[in-house]
């Protein structure tokens, strides 16, 4: 018999988005567990019509305490795990060959790819990429802990869990506001829960991280020294990404030698974590040391992101690491890589004016002049207006359509050094 699998989601005012998610999985799943945490609007009649089961649960400030309460109302063998801003991607066929195999005495827990997009005036796009677990057997040994951010916990124990990827499914993730149009409610929650235990690990982690994206260093820190300090056992992935986000901290605090000292240090922690090696040869290639940052930005694009709660910019990930390779490559005199690099980089960001006009100037210098001049002329149509008044880079492009290479360089030179600049623009330091 074919196993049967419920859609657990909670949700608060989501007239917005709800139906959008909820008919991703129409015919999918076998039944829709809806928690209402105290919707005022069309919540409960949209999830009414799609013969959701709903539930109201008084809120607490705790998404753990929702998730829980969500458990205990399935009736199915599996469950799927949905916000309401999120929409699953997948057929029917794929959903089953997932959960109708032969486990034996062993617990599958399914991690599936999460795409966040943020919606803006244009068009929608993926900008963060994160992989948890969102499909599982329904089972004792599963439930939630944790305020906000929640996670699973196996209160008996992880011997007989099979961590495996959930193939040929994903998520896709509609941002209105980008991360920070939840920064509030996720503050108030962490401040109310570090006022209860001020040494807690994690939630001091949490709240560096809200800081941290507003801008404000020197309070990002101490929350995250504190969760260093915390007594209590300390996960290496969220280690690891404290210590690279301190990295990001002193940097632009101005402290590029003491960044760099934190790197060199903090290696054997961060092996594993791919922004650290993103910070790692941003930093060398500011020292102008070549070797150590295209061995660190080679190690960042070898690298998968972990399997966890943490989420990675698709950037940092793609073609950021690519652009200062390109880079490395075009100042070791090796065009031919540079090229690659910077190509690689222009199928993850198709129109970006630097990337067009790195890969102008490689292909000048490989003496490919038509291919050259096609890139300028597409990146001259694309330079923001802030460079269109500086003239640098129409004189470059006169300069290296005279033959005039000498000053082309000396311009290439001194428009790296301005994109190496935090105010310019969020070119290089946008990785941060």
């Amino acid at each position: 018999m074919k196993k049967t699998v419920s859609l657990c989601i909670i949700a608060k005012d989501a007239e917005d988005t709800l139906t959008n998610c909820l008919r991703s999985v129409s015919g999918l799943v076998n039944d829709i567990v809806l928690i209402d945490t105290g919707s005022t609007d069309k919540t409960k009649y949209i999830a009414a019509d799609f013969d959701a089961r709903i539930f109201d649960f008084k809120w607490n400030d705790n998404f753990s305490s929702a998730r829980n309460f969500s458990l205990s109302k399935i009736v199915s063998d599996w469950v799927l795990i949905l916000d309401s801003d999120e929409i699953l991607v997948g057929t029917k066929e794929q959903l089953e060959m997932l959960i109708n195999q032969d486990f034996g005495d062993e617990i599958p827990m399914y991690f599936i790819d999460i795409f966040t997009y943020i919606k803006n005036a244009e068009k929608p796009e993926y900008v963060y990429y994160q992989k948890k677990i969102r499909l599982f057997p329904r089972h004792s040994n599963v439930f939630f802990k944790n305020s906000v951010y929640e996670e699973m916990v196996h209160p008996n124990g992880t011997e007989n869990m099979l961590g495996l990827s959930a193939n040929g499914i994903v998520i896709k993730h509609f941002l209105k506001d980008g991360p920070k149009s939840k920064s509030k409610r996720n503050a108030l929650i962490l401040r109310k829960e570090l006022k209860k235990n001020p040494g807690d690990f994690l939630y001091n982690y949490l709240m560096g991280k809200e800081y941290l994206q507003y801008g404000y260093y020197d309070k990002a820190l101490t929350y995250y020294r504190n969760s260093l300090e915390s007594e209590e056992e300390k996960e290496k992935l969220i280690l690891s990404e404290i210590c690279t986000d301190i990295i990001k901290i002193l940097y632009r605090k101005g402290d590029l030698e003491e960044a760099l000292n934190e790197c060199i240090r903090r290696e054997g922690l961060c092996k594993d974590n791919p922004e650290y090696w993103l910070n790692y040869g941003f930093l060398a290639l500011k020292q102008g040391d070549l070797e150590c940052a295209k061995k660190s930005l080679e190690t960042c694009l070898e690298l998968t992101p972990p399997a966890h709660s943490i989420t990675f910019k698709i950037s940092n990930l793609t073609w950021k690491p690519e652009l200062l390779l390109g880079y490395i490559f075009l100042r070791m005199g090796d065009n031919e890589n540079a090229k690659t690099s910077f190509e690689r980089a222009l199928k993850y960001n198709p129109g970006n004016w630097l990337l067009l006009f790195y890969l102008g100037i490689v292909c000048k210098n490989l003496k490919d002049f038509n291919s050259s001049e096609i890139y300028f002329n597409e990146a001259s149509g694309l330079v923001p207006e802030e460079f269109k008044k500086d003239l640098q880079f129409s004189f470059l492009l006169v300069h290296i359509m005279n033959g005039k290479f000498e000053k082309a360089n000396e311009l290439v030179k001194s428009m790296v050094d301005a994109f190496i600049n935090p105010e310019e623009m969020e070119l290089l330091d946008e990785a941060f």
